[in-house]
């Protein structure tokens, strides 16, 4: 959820000012997650993937970004339990 957040706080608040590589891999990475313990079905998995690529560029696409946060939310629900980050942390 935090990534998810992150992500459009940056580009729906600040308009994308401070983009750059460590929030590309978050992108990259919640991809990662989304991806990981029991993940989401393949067609939301896909569509997820599909707008990451369309948030990775900066764009400021809100409906993309809703999206994002209601397929991590479904993810969550899928996972309940606890589970340790198996991203590297990337300082932001």
């Amino acid at each position: 959820m935090r990534i998810s957040g992150r992500l459009s706080y940056e580009l729906l608040d600040n308009g994308g000012i401070n983009w750059d590589e460590a929030y590309e891999s978050l992108v990259d990475g919640l991809g990662v997650l989304l991806a990981s313990g029991t993940p989401l079905p393949s067609e939301q998995l896909g569509e997820a993937q599909w707008l990451l690529t369309i948030v990775r560029t900066a764009a400021v696409d809100k409906k993309a970004l809703y999206r994002i946060s209601e397929l991590v939310v479904e993810w969550v629900g899928l996972n309940p339990e606890v589970m340790p980050n198996p991203l590297p942390f990337t300082g932001r």
